[in-house]
């Protein structure tokens, strides 16, 4: 009698559970359940930031564009993955994020200023400049190996992982301001886009990012129709829509357009630029000039970057550059509302001798521990390093 019960009870149990298998197979047959009907096992979604503002053909374009493949540990698909900003300095190399890099374009964005105009309102453009890089946040947790088992440069990166990870960074600004978000995703599209006409000697968008361009250019135009033309905190105007068409036209370049789009663009890229001056390598600047962006009184200006150069006997020229600074830079004109201006970027310095294999580089990179470097730029005739003046916006 109680095996008779007990086989009972195990015989309830399997009907039952076959029972819900069976009403989860009809709930993922209807696209709608009735109310009340019970639930059975339903496929979990990861949620994106930014997700709401696309719309279904977008979405379904992306889902046919990105399908998610897994490489083996070591492949060479996936050494070939892109990584932080790498500098050799000989017997070791030097590492920065790409969020760090952003962090320190957004410091030049704090102080802009001087000979540079200054737009109001500013704030989204400080967003643009902190949050260009975003989706590289965690990604850049650790340093990657290509085939000949050097450090992965971001500069080499191919179309996948680079597309999904700027896609995911300027949905995460666009969640948090709309017009910051507007310039990242043309800072994005314009990187392979040739800057949108500023670096014509780029060569033409690779095959391979054609879609993403063409994606971002559809939301450039989803986002500016969001934004309100009749509100003082928001930066664009009904004169900014045709500067976004001419941006998107390959055979043209925005001349003297009437709105800020396409001025706030540039500051963004001269942030940019400025930033990847001081990361690039371990002599910078690694651009000598960065422009044109706007300045101050209407005209454009392109801005020079020269070191501060010791004599033989090791004295600086004009002053030292005091202690616990790495180098001191001349910027003319003088873009900036402080000077000197003292900006910083953390970096990690690795031997190349730890570079054998990747476990061994990520462990040497973290053990190596955050130096933060240190530049200090003036304008040209400024020599009093004593006292930090201010300079009118």
């Amino acid at each position: 009698m109680r095996r008779d019960r007990r086989r009972g009870r195990g015989t309830g149990r399997r009907v039952h559970r076959q029972a819900r298998v069976d009403a989860g197979r009809r709930l993922h047959r209807r696209p709608h359940r009735p109310p009340g009907q019970a639930h059975g096992p339903r496929r979990r979604h990861r949620l994106r930031v930014g997700h709401r503002h696309r719309p279904v053909e977008d979405r379904r374009a992306r889902i046919r564009r990105r399908p998610r493949r897994r490489h083996p540990r070591g492949s060479r698909r996936q050494r070939r993955r892109p990584a932080v900003i790498v500098a050799d300095l000989g017997d070791r190399y030097r590492f920065v994020t790409q969020p760090d890099h952003a962090a320190l374009a957004g410091q030049f964005a704090d102080r802009w200023g001087g000979a540079a105009a200054r737009p109001v309102p500013f704030d989204s453009l400080a967003v643009a400049a902190y949050l260009h890089d975003a989706g590289w946040t965690d990604y850049d947790r650790r340093p990657r190996l290509d085939d000949d088992g050097e450090p992965v440069d971001f500069r080499g990166m191919p179309a996948d992982p680079w597309i999904p990870l700027y896609e995911d960074g300027i949905e995460a600004v666009v969640d948090l301001d709309t017009y910051a978000g507007l310039l990242v995703s043309l800072h994005g599209a314009g990187l392979r886009n040739r800057r949108y006409g500023l670096s014509p000697e780029w060569p033409e968008t690779p095959p391979a990012f054609e879609e993403f361009v063409e994606r971002e250019q559809r939301r450039q135009r989803r986002l500016l129709d969001d934004l309100p033309r009749d509100d003082p905190e928001c930066p664009v105007s009904l004169a900014d829509e045709a500067t976004l068409e001419a941006m998107h036209d390959p055979d043209r370049t925005p001349e003297n357009p009437d709105g800020r789009l396409w001025d706030d663009y540039r500051r963004l890229q001269a942030w940019d630029a400025l930033s990847l001056s001081f990361c690039l390598t371990d002599s910078p600047p690694g651009y000598g000039s960065v422009g044109p962006v706007p300045g101050a009184d209407g005209t454009d200006e392109t801005l020079s970057i020269t070191r501060v150069e010791s004599d033989g006997d090791g004295a600086e020229a004009d002053e030292p550059p005091g202690a616990g600074v790495d180098g001191e830079f001349r910027v003319d004109p003088y873009p900036f509302d402080t000077a000197p201006l003292a900006v910083g970027v953390p970096t990690r310095t690795v031997a190349k001798s730890a570079a054998g294999d990747p476990s061994t580089l990520a462990r040497a990179y973290y053990g190596a521990g955050r130096r933060t470097e240190t530049f200090r730029l003036r304008p040209a005739n400024h020599r009093d390093t004593a006292t930090t003046d201010r300079i009118s916006r």
